[in-house]
């Protein structure tokens, strides 16, 4: 109701309704999804990594690991949001899926997909965290080593990554001033598109602009606020605590949580929630891991208390 709300101010009314129903079908797949029963949930679950195969082997039989995703995800910063997920779903699921979880790393270390990698190891510090604090103290080290490793062993360093010339500060900057002309609504849903390339023509790095590049905000978070305004924002937060929390612990739970963790953190640099196909794994997913967590009773009688 909120994101519709920003219509008011849209350049393009009918962008409104689109990414609206791109969000509605999301929450239908959640829907869906938490009203199967645990055991087809879990028969989701074990196929769900199995759908990302065919495009792993490709990538590993020596094409560009971008090309192994095109015309499905785009690219490879795109897929790497649901390969993220299909990662943690498979080392849990044990067995042979403990090799394809191996191999789904592999493939994101190839494709230097650095904002999955470090998600996940904040995800796996973060249920340590809640249930294991005295390991926690222990593993820390470890997921520091492998954070600053894959922050400064990959592409551009981390600043450069980041600065006008990559785009996303820049733009980001931009966005923000914005927000202030639109301090409620937002300037429409599915709007951003129609602000960005005159964000990103700043005068001084006009060569250095990729057109496509700019459709986006490239931050998920940012782009909720610019678009729709800080409500829908801190809703969407409401949410996506409602749907993580509390953490149940059994072995896929924790999967799909660290999964999870992952795909938000991306979000941050990217914009997984912007496309259907990426949307739709994640909220899939969500689904199954609030059927998963409600089914249990130990998590069922918290929750209210928690809440």
């Amino acid at each position: 109701v909120i994101c519709l709300l920003s219509a008011k101010n849209a350049l393009n009314p009918y962008n409104v309704y689109l990414r609206v129903s791109l969000d509605l079908l999301g929450f239908i797949f959640f829907w869906y999804m938490a009203n199967l029963t645990e055991a087809k949930i879990k028969k989701v679950l074990q196929m769900a990594p199995l759908f990302l195969a065919p495009s792993l082997i490709l990538s590993f039989s020596g094409h560009d690991p971008g090309r192994a995703w095109a015309g499905t995800f785009g690219n490879i910063e795109h897929g790497s949001a649901i390969v993220g997920l299909a990662t943690a779903i498979s080392a849990v699921l044990g067995g042979l899926y403990s090799v394809l979880a191996g191999l789904f790393i592999g493939y994101l270390v190839i494709a230097e997909s650095r904002a999955i990698l470090v998600g996940l190891s904040i995800g796996v510090a973060i249920w340590f965290w809640l249930y294991k604090p005295r390991i926690a103290w222990r593993v820390a080290p470890a997921i520091a080593a492998i954070v600053f490793f894959v922050f400064f062993s990959f592409r551009a360093p981390v600043m450069k990554y980041l600065d006008v010339g990559q785009g996303r500060l820049g733009i980001w900057s931009q966005a923000l001033k914005e927000t202030t002309s639109y301090p409620v609504f937002g300037a429409g849903r599915g709007n951003f598109r129609l602000y960005s390339l005159a964000y990103a023509y700043d005068g001084r790095r006009v060569a250095e602009v990729e057109h496509e590049w700019f459709t986006w905000l490239h931050n998920d978070y940012l782009q909720t606020w610019f678009e729709a305004g800080p409500i829908a924002l801190i809703a969407f937060f409401y949410l996506l605590w409602r749907v993580l929390f509390p953490v149940p612990k059994t072995r896929l739970g924790a999967g799909i949580f660290v999964g999870s963790v992952a795909f938000l953190i991306h979000a941050f640099f990217l914009f997984p929630f912007e496309l259907a196909m990426t949307s739709g794994w994640f909220w899939t997913i969500a689904g199954s891991y609030w059927r998963l967590r409600e089914g249990d009773p130990q998590i069922a009688v918290a929750t209210g208390a928690y809440v």
